[in-house]
């Protein structure tokens, strides 16, 4: 048969594809099925186990004074009923300091139950994977061990692996969030009322895990009404086992603040700065939202948004759930964060904050992982190209004009483009070169597309996460975080001070005590006035500048360091007589 004879016999839709750009590009190669052995899919776990070990391996001692040392405090209560610490600034939700708790029954040793909790977080990240690997397999991969494969790669990506560097209750809150997803896919399969009542008690979970995670919670119920109609049982399981756990979540944080705080006011301050944006800053920290989503997970979470835009429009597919809990955490993050705010310190990571929203990221990536691998259609890495860019060129209108030259940013809030930013230009009070590194996010999502379609996107990805993760946790996130981290060497001032006696912190210096609470367990640091602690105490801290408790007739300490910008002050009585015949005492001349 001559080759006219063969293309008029060939159906219509198999001439037409060579025949416009459009149809050509419309082409869809049967899907690729990725099955590889199961030694890979361990070896996979073990190189995930590795990086967050590395990760988590050289830290010493907390960064954050709210976060962290809060996290502490709360396992301590939660232990025991109660504590001896007070602590400034707001509380977190308690989720990790349940399982934190059990260490203070076997130790008082702050830094050793804060390297417990670290090691708790790697634990629960590398069980993220479970949860990922069935979300992959949902989302078309059918093998077993290649949906571990695709799970652990989104968990090599440093928005997910530097955190292992704090000890944040994001490695939780990412884990029954995945998990909550999981739900929702057996719950579109089978709705039954078990099933809703277990997406209900995992969504409130994940709220004792963290505040920010009441999106998800919102979300949740939003979706549940659409699945349920007018199955009432269904919707009733979920609102009771939500309920249930969302009010005892709240209960036990209540406690614990009431336990562990001399006061809380984080929804007060939160509102009260919220009312300073305006719907310009709204629409500049959107536009950092979704830039920081195109930039952390290059490829990933727009080829993940494609697939839950596409699977969203049946109401009641788990995809529309992620989709309203992307909206809702968006939302809510802007009102947390509010960066429109007067901040004492410019804040550039406001503007592209991904830590409120990486643990929704993180299934939408997987998702797009999965979808990056099995599927070769040729229009998918145009599409990535076009939407990539319309993402930079938001960012670049909306939200780059807002952004702060020498603007502060913590390589937490922003883990996943962390390697971005210069501290160089942080220093010199210059700009980042917006426009250069939206233009790599862009082409580096596009090659990515087009490896897929190639299929060698996989390896190629594991290869930028992993190196990712390395370079970045070694060359920028340890040497900046080890300058301001805490170590036990912060006690070396107080520890003329009798084990048995109560140190006075001054009242008006802050989130500082904090640390000082930390590392001074089991002893006593008490928040009080200058005039309480003349009165009541032989020793108080404040601030290095401070010279008021001179007035009382206090010396400072003499100490070849100075620890937070602080100075331990010593009142008169045998105490202070001791040191000062000791000649540990400055004269004001000595100053």
């Amino acid at each position: 048969m001559s080759i006219e004879a063969t293309l008029e016999a060939a159906p219509a839709h198999s001439r037409r594809w060579w025949s416009t750009p459009l149809a050509w590009l419309s082409h869809r190669e049967a899907d690729l099925k990725f099955a590889p052995p199961v030694w890979l899919a361990g070896l996979s776990v073990l190189t995930v186990l590795g990086a967050y070990v590395f990760v988590a391996w050289t830290t010493e001692g907390p960064i954050f004074s709210p976060d962290e040392v809060g996290m502490v405090g709360a396992a301590q209560v939660i232990a025991n009923g109660t504590t001896g610490w007070t602590l400034a600034g707001s509380g977190y939700m308690p989720g990790l300091a349940v399982l934190l708790a059990p260490a203070w029954w076997f130790t008082d040793n702050s830094f050793l139950v804060y390297h417990i909790g670290l090691a708790i977080g790697v634990a629960l990240s590398v069980a993220t994977v479970w949860p990922l690997s069935l979300i992959a397999r949902r989302v078309g991969i059918a093998s077993r061990p290649g949906a571990v494969v695709i799970a652990s790669v989104v968990m090599l990506f440093p928005a997910r692996t530097l955190p292992a560097n704090y000890l944040l209750a994001e490695s939780l809150l990412t884990l029954l969030t995945a998990t909550t997803f999981v739900v929702a896919y057996a719950l579109d399969r089978q709705a039954t009322a078990r099933n809703s009542a277990l997406l209900g008690a995992l969504a409130g979970l994940a709220f004792l895990s963290h505040g920010r995670a009441v999106a998800l919670l919102v979300a949740a119920g939003i979706w549940m009404l659409i699945v349920a109609g007018k199955r009432w049982r269904l919707t009733l399981a979920f609102l009771a086992s939500s309920g249930l756990v969302s009010l005892g979540s709240w209960a036990l944080y209540t406690y614990m603040t009431s336990q562990l705080y001399w006061r809380d006011e984080r929804l007060k301050n939160t509102f009260d700065r919220f009312l300073s944006d305006t719907p310009a800053d709204f629409l500049g920290s959107l536009a950092g939202s979704a830039w920081y989503a195109m930039a952390a997970w290059p490829a990933l979470a727009v080829v993940g948004a494609f697939f839950v835009i596409k699977r969203g429009r049946r109401l009641n597919s788990p995809e529309l759930l992620l989709g309203l809990a992307l909206v809702t955490s968006v939302a809510l993050s802007f009102v947390q964060l509010t960066p429109g705010y007067n901040w004492t310190v410019p804040r550039l990571d406001l503007w592209i904050y991904g830590r409120y929203i990486d643990h929704l990221l993180t299934v939408l990536a997987v998702i797009g992982l999965a979808v990056l691998v099995r599927v070769r259609l040729r229009a998918l890495p145009v599409a990535v190209l076009g939407a990539s860019a319309a993402v930079g060129a938001a960012f670049m209108l909306f939200a780059v004009p807002r952004l702060p030259v020498g603007g502060l940013w913590v390589d937490a809030h922003v883990a996943g483009i962390s390697h971005y930013l210069s501290e160089a230009n942080y220093l010199d009070g210059q700009p980042e070169p917006w426009a250069l590194l939206t233009l790599a996010s862009v082409a580096i999502g596009t090659l990515l597309a087009v490896l897929g379609w190639m299929r060698f996107v996989l390896p190629v990805v594991a290869i930028l996460a992993l190196t990712l993760t390395v370079v970045t946790d070694a060359t920028r996130v340890d040497p900046r975080n080890d300058r301001t981290r805490i170590s036990e060497e912060i006690n070396d001032p107080h520890a003329v001070v009798p084990q048995d006696e109560a140190i006075a912190f001054s009242i008006d210096y802050g989130l500082r005590i904090n640390f000082f609470a930390f590392a001074a367990n089991p002893r006593r640091l008490v928040p009080v006035t200058l005039e309480e602690a003349s009165e009541e105490y032989s020793a108080f801290y404040t601030g290095y500048q401070d010279e008021t408790p001179a007035e009382y007739g206090a010396k400072k300490l003499a100490s070849p360091f100075i620890y937070y910008y602080t100075s331990l002050w010593i009142f008169p009585g045998p105490l202070f007589d001791e040191l000062d015949a000791q000649g540990l005492l400055l004269e004001p001349s000595d100053e």
